[in-house]
């Protein structure tokens, strides 16, 4: 089990990345700190070696999974020192993006290395992480989804009125929980423009939760905690 803890004192772990053994909990290694993040881990291969990607405080750290050696590392200074979205991993590449104005940049994974491939402010994920599909991430930069050229950086196409929403994808449909309005929308996953399939109203008030799939169901949530379950299955 690998995850960052922040201020658990009793055991000196504010701020590192630990491993844990499962079956009695205890310390398998822990970095030197490195920052708190509300960003998850995401494990993945690199030059044959298994690996962790972290968006921690500071920015983004590579980790070997054996022992938390780090391997490389990309400055990532954000507002609040607030660094949510998770990295995704694709091949060799990582990518990054933060709220508060910063941004968003890809790096690439080589010679030892994380190397700048293109850094700009066209998606800026306060919270919720972008979906990458057909090499583009679909993701909220701020209040307007956009969809990103992941080889250019450049935006394919942005939808205003959704609000700081979020956002997955399953069976190439985008399903987006808007921030204040309490809808779901279904929209195609199209990289060309925005194509709206479907819009119902299921909740009332702010919303800030991703909506969760499974079994042909589809689970919506707002942030006092009101839910609603739809059957989607046939649709």
């Amino acid at each position: 089990l690998v995850g960052e803890l922040r201020d658990l004192e009793t055991k000196g772990h504010t701020d590192r990345v630990v491993a844990l053994n499962k079956v009695d909990g205890k310390d398998v290694w822990q970095t030197a700190k490195i920052g708190a993040s509300y960003s998850s881990p995401v494990e993945f291969e690199w030059d044959g070696k298994k690996c962790y990607a972290v968006f921690a405080s500071g920015g983004l750290v590579v980790l070997h999974s054996g022992d938390g050696k780090e391997l490389t590392r990309h400055p990532w200074e954000t507002s609040y020192k607030v660094n949510a979205a998770t990295p995704i991993v694709s091949g060799n590449e990582i990518f990054i993006s933060s709220g508060y104005n910063r941004g968003c940049a890809l790096l690439r994974l080589e010679g030892g290395k994380a190397v700048l491939v293109w850094e700009n402010k066209n998606m800026r994920n306060q919270f919720n992480t972008c979906v990458l599909w057909k090499d583009c991430f679909f993701g909220f930069d701020d209040k307007d989804l956009v969809c990103l050229d992941k080889k250019t950086g450049q935006v394919r196409w942005k939808q205003r009125g959704l609000g700081n929403a979020c956002l997955k994808m399953a069976d190439e449909k985008l399903i987006i929980m808007t921030e204040m309005k309490g809808e779901v929308v279904i929209a195609e996953a199209s990289v060309d423009a925005f194509k709206e399939i479907s819009r119902r109203k299921v909740l009332e008030g702010r919303s800030w939760v991703l909506p969760v799939l499974s079994d042909g169901k589809l689970y919506l949530r707002n942030n006092k905690g009101d839910m609603v379950c739809l059957e989607v299955s046939k649709q």
